[in-house]
């Protein structure tokens, strides 16, 4: 018998510079996140400055989980990251 949860979370960090020079890394990891199983922690602790870019990829991941059944979890939001979800207009990222 198999008493493992099924659909473990997936887990990834955001960079400490989370801007749209890593579009292309952050959309790669977005994509692995809703192919793999289970919901997903976005680890937002280290974050000292984020774009509207990278907001628009993880509100499009958080899209798609939640289409999906699942959920993107923030965990440990910096200072810097929350105030810049609040002031470019992504509070659906943390409701």
């Amino acid at each position: 018998e198999n008493n493992e949860p099924s659909g473990s979370p997936t887990r990834f960090e955001l960079p400490v510079q989370a801007d749209i020079r890593l579009g292309t890394e952050i959309q790669a990891r977005c994509r692995a996140a809703l192919d793999a199983e289970g919901d997903v922690q976005l680890d937002c602790e280290g974050v000292e400055r984020v774009d509207a870019a990278v907001l628009q990829c993880l509100e499009a991941l958080a899209g798609g989980l939640r289409a999906a059944g699942r959920q993107l979890e923030l965990v440990n939001p910096s200072v810097a990251f929350s105030r810049a979800v609040d002031l470019l207009g992504f509070s659906a990222l943390v409701s």
